[in-house]
């Protein structure tokens, strides 16, 4: 009897806890260098290159930070692990998408690596006009078209952006304009929220049922 109690509260327990949602969001772009700044600290990119990219973030599906305007939320971030290829380069790290609603709407995709005692941040921005935050990552738009539509048919800035700094020293920095973007669709990982509570309690069930046995030993002895 008492088994089956405990049986019948773990389930309603794994039951009734919801599940989290892990996402994960590949993004491929093409782009071409504009701009190199302080180009006696970096090598291998020039105005004019061509830039070839892939960022690969994992991230909760839904924000897990919310910035509010008045009372109402106007930024949303998504903060995660990720890794950007860039050219044959890779670093990996902090990742991040951001999205920015009022007044204004932009949207963002990042990777920072602060190993060796410098950062280098990779990321892609786009600004438009006002538009609602997405809410979930499953809303993201998957194309350079379907980010303009999202912006309003008004993408004000597309860019891509390479920043290297260390303490107190900004080493360079180097800016692409976006020419292609595919973002893959999100996949998620249910992950129940209660797992270990579930193992802890089906051991507990295993030892009731040792003692249980060892009792009916005793009671034939």
């Amino acid at each position: 009897m008492l088994k089956s109690l405990l049986f019948a509260a773990v389930l309603s327990l794994f039951c009734g806890s919801g599940v989290a949602a892990a996402a994960t969001i590949e993004i491929d772009y093409t782009g071409v260098v504009t701009q190199v700044n302080n180009s006696t600290q970096v090598s291998g990119y020039t105005v004019g290159q061509s830039i070839t990219g892939k960022m690969i973030l994992s991230l909760p599906d839904t924000p897990d930070y919310r910035g509010y305007s008045g009372g109402v939320p106007d930024f949303d971030a998504y903060d995660g692990t990720g890794s950007s290829t860039l050219n044959g380069s890779q670093i990996s790290g902090f990742g991040t998408v951001t999205n920015r609603s009022m007044g204004f709407a932009s949207l963002s995709f990042g990777v920072t690596d602060l190993s060796g005692g410098k950062s280098f941040t990779h990321s892609l921005y786009f600004e438009g006009s006002a538009a609602p935050l997405l809410g979930s990552l499953e809303n993201l738009p998957h194309t350079l078209a379907a980010i303009q539509n999202y912006l309003g048919n008004h993408l004000s800035y597309s860019q891509g952006n390479i920043f290297a700094s260390r303490p107190g020293a900004h080493l360079y920095d180097i800016t692409w304009s976006v020419a292609s973007l595919n973002v893959s669709p999100v996949s998620q990982t249910p992950i129940p929220a209660t797992l270990p509570l579930l193992v802890s309690a089906l051991g507990g069930l295993g030892l009731l049922r040792a003692a249980g046995t060892r009792a009916k030993r005793k009671q034939r002895h």
